[in-house]
C-alpha cells in the first residue's frame, strides 16, 4: 500500500487477482480479511483512496464491530 499499489494490496487482502478486485463494481465476500480489524482497516484505507466512500465507511464499520477501541477506524 505504501508503494502506491493499492490494486495489488487490496487483491493480496481479499485474496483475489488484481483482474478480478477491479472487474467489481461492488465490494463483497470480504469475510475471510486477514488480521481482523487491522485487515478492514487498510481495505477502508484503500476505498477511500480509490474514491469508493461507501465501501470505505463499511469497512471502517466493520473494523470497529470487531475492536471498538481501534480509533483510527473511527
Amino acid at each position: 500500500m505504501k508503494l502506491g499499489r493499492l490494486a495489488e494490496a487490496e487483491a493480496a487482502l481479499l485474496a483475489k487477482t488484481v483482474d478480478e478486485i477491479q472487474s467489481q463494481s461492488t465490494e463483497d465476500g470480504t469475510s475471510d480479511v486477514p488480521n481482523g480489524a487491522a485487515g478492514y482497516y487498510l481495505l477502508g484505507t484503500i476505498c477511500n483512496r480509490t474514491d469508493r466512500k461507501k465501501a470505505a465507511v463499511k469497512h471502517f464499520c466493520t473494523a470497529l464491530n470487531l475492536y471498538p477501541f481501534f480509533w483510527c477506524a473511527f
